[in-house]
């Protein structure tokens, strides 16, 4: 698999190799057809596959190349304050569920690993949450006495291994860290030895209910299957309109050698801004991977600067020079909880997942684990609490009302923004023009040539914005993202931007 051209290259993409898998070549027949080559659609597609199930999958480019080959590659079942969030928004036996489904993704990452011997860089290490300032040691010390009623062995402390020091922070032992892609290459390799077909560069148009089948629809031909797991960051087959309960948004990374390091845990601020740093073995040397610096999905006129603002952080906090860098993106439900279930109300037969609120390792694998289990006929106990019908009108009230009020602005208000020319596009750069009453997005390469496409996202038509750090056209309203050239990049879009001739315009 080579990259893109244009693309901010991860550590972890630059470090694995995998041979190609050729598209699907035809029409097929299986069992379960799993659409999407991250983890959560791989550890999914494996475990059915395990039970006895004929399983396809079907990845639009290449695997663990999404979010899953962009992440942090943080296997912990500390996320921030997020136990104290959920007991103050939910109750205790919410917030005590989602620590049970994230240690079902550890434990499921451990064993997995463990038992077909992927060589990941699986290994175990303490995670962290800071903060450096006193005025939120509260919050820190609260998250400790939360976490502890729930069962896990979170402890506070002050002493770290950062090269500065915190004001409080909370310790839970016994995590793990490995290298994500290698990981979720291996599945692949198991999912294959265990009669399972993945076939890449081919994406989904479309899946139709007829009967007791399902058809997939695809560029290379359709699949018949009696169930189907849509596993794309926010899923391409959203008919309970889980895209308008959930928002994305973009997170920056960056890796540098750091042979001398006394960095030896998984860190996380709870600070404005948040940064997360955590080290990762490598032949040549110890790394740091470095993230933040979060934003809504298409709503950042400077993203440059997002990874200047990181990189000024990795060089003068952590003392080391960034090598790659990189960004991903994630999607978080207006109830702070995972959405895992049906994606259609009339059928159980098409089943998906989203919401992970940047903790895919664990949240992802554990919702592959139950929706494998839910198409081998087998009922789990945490299921009902992440359901994607599940009805919290009074807590998510406010998060969905602000989200979907702040879509309807940027799909009429970016109608009416005004418009530079098309002689005003710099070289390297793109904009939004109006061009004979229409809003086209055109990009201006190096040499001056000129690629024009449509501004309507084709998810629900709202207005693409420019993205300088990686040349992409991305919508401000639900995520999806284009290349210049219009291609899909991710969804929710499974189809790209229309292709406008200027010359015509």
């Amino acid at each position: 698999m080579e990259p893109p051209s244009n693309a901010n290259v991860s550590y972890w993409i630059a470090t694995s190799q995998a041979d190609e898998r050729p598209p699907l070549p035809g029409e097929a027949q299986a069992d379960l057809v799993v659409v999407g080559g991250g983890i959560t659609g791989l550890t999914a597609a494996l475990i059915a596959a395990q039970g006895g199930a004929r399983v396809i999958l079907l990845e639009a480019r290449w695997l663990a190349t999404g979010t899953t080959g962009n992440t942090t590659a943080k296997v912990t079942v500390l996320h921030g304050l997020v136990y104290s969030e959920l007991e103050r928004r939910h109750g205790r036996e919410t917030a005590w569920a989602y620590a049970k489904l994230n240690q079902l993704g550890l434990d499921t990452v451990r064993r997995l690993a463990t038992e077909l011997a992927i060589g990941c860089d699986l290994g175990e290490m303490d995670a962290v949450t800071y903060t450096e300032d006193p005025e939120r040691r509260g919050e820190i010390e609260r998250e400790v006495e939360v976490a502890g009623d729930l069962g896990l062995p979170a402890s506070y402390t002050e002493a770290v291994t950062l090269p500065y020091p915190v004001a409080g922070a909370v310790r839970l032992a016994g995590q793990a860290l490995f290298h994500p892609r290698r990981y979720t290459l291996g599945l692949a390799d198991a999912l294959e030895a265990a009669g399972g077909r993945v076939h890449e560069s081919t994406r989904v148009l479309d899946v139709a209910v007829e009967g007791d089948r399902c058809i997939v629809r695809t560029g290379h031909g359709s699949v018949r299957s009696e169930r189907v797991i849509v596993a794309t960051l926010l899923p391409v087959v959203d008919r309970i309109g889980l895209f308008a309960r959930t928002a994305p948004s973009r997170s920056y990374a960056l890796s540098a050698s750091a042979p001398g390091t006394s960095i030896a845990a998984m860190y996380l601020s709870i600070d404005t801004p948040t940064r997360s740093v955590r080290p990762h073995p490598d032949p040549a040397g110890t790394k740091l991977i470095v993230t933040g610096e979060e934003h809504k999905t298409g709503q950042e006129p400077e993203p440059m600067q997002r990874f200047d603002a990181l990189e000024s952080f990795a060089r003068e906090r952590l003392g080391v020079e960034p090598e790659h860098r990189w960004s991903a993106q994630d999607y978080r439900s207006a109830d702070g909880l995972p959405f895992i279930g049906r994606l259609d109300p009339r059928t159980d037969r098409i089943l998906g997942a989203t919401a992970f609120r940047k903790w895919g390792m664990t949240n992802g694998t554990a919702a592959g684990v139950l929706l494998a289990e839910r198409v081998l006929g087998r009922s789990h106990p945490l299921a009902p609490t992440f359901d994607t019908t599940r009805l919290r009108p009074l807590v998510g009230a406010p998060t969905f009302a602000r989200e979907n009020l702040d879509v309807a602005r940027r799909f009429i208000g970016d109608r009416l923004r005004s418009k530079p020319s098309l002689d005003e596009v710099r070289p390297g750069h793109g904009a939004v023009v109006r061009l004979h009453g229409r809003d086209v997005a055109a990009y201006r390469d190096t040499d001056g040539t000129v690629s024009s496409v449509s501004a309507r996202c084709t998810h629900l038509g709202c207005i693409v914005a420019f993205n300088a750090a990686e040349r992409t056209w991305d919508c401000p309203c639900h995520g999806s993202r284009f290349d210049t050239d219009g291609r899909v990049i991710e969804g929710p879009a499974t189809r790209r931007l229309r292709g406008v001739d200027i010359k015509d315009e």
